[in-house]
């Protein structure tokens, strides 16, 4: 099964505050989460009840 990525505006104006290598690195890891997001990203720690999050490591940077 394939997924679809969303991004908000504000992850949008984020990534283009980055030099376009890093951007771009990090869109090719997001994207490797349209085949099989589980096996890349990690669940954070939330309260219970709260709605589930997850973060994928990018280097030295962290996708929510």
């Amino acid at each position: 099964m394939m997924f679809s990525l969303a991004f908000t505006k504000h992850a949008e104006r984020t990534l283009e505050k980055f030099e376009q290598t890093i951007s771009q690195k990090i869109y090719k890891n997001l994207q490797k989460l349209k085949s099989d997001p589980f096996n890349f990203i990690e669940p954070l720690n939330r309260p219970k009840g709260a709605e589930p999050l997850y973060k994928l490591r990018i280097g030295e940077y962290r996708a929510i």
